[in-house]
C-alpha cells in the first residue's frame, strides 16, 4: 500500500445493529457513506425530540424519521452494496 491508508469493507450486520440500536440519528447511513439523507435524519431527530416534549408537534418530525428507518430495514442490503463497490474502487 502505496499511501499508508486503508478503507475496509462496511458490515452489514453491523450497518442493521446501529438502525436497530440508534437509527432514529442516522448512524447507519453515515456508517455506509451516505452522509447528506444522515445528516436528515439527525437534525429531523434533534429538531423534533424537544418540539415533542415542547407541545407534540414533533411528533410529526419523528414519524418521518421512523418512516425512513422502516424503509431502510429493506433498503439495507441495496445500500450495502452501493457502499461496498464504492470502496472497492
Amino acid at each position: 500500500m502505496a499511501n499508508g491508508s486503508q478503507t475496509s469493507k462496511p458490515n452489514l450486520a453491523i450497518a442493521y445493529m446501529l438502525l436497530l440500536v440508534v437509527g432514529w440519528f442516522g448512524t447507519h447511513r453515515f456508517y455506509l457513506g451516505k452522509i447528506k439523507v444522515a445528516k436528515m435524519f439527525l437534525w429531523m431527530s434533534v429538531i423534533s425530540l424537544p418540539l415533542l416534549l415542547l407541545g407534540g408537534i414533533g411528533a410529526y418530525g419523528l414519524f418521518a424519521v421512523f418512516f425512513g428507518m422502516i424503509m431502510d430495514l429493506f433498503m439495507l442490503p441495496s445500500l450495502y452494496r452501493r457502499a461496498c463497490k464504492k470502496v472497492m474502487k
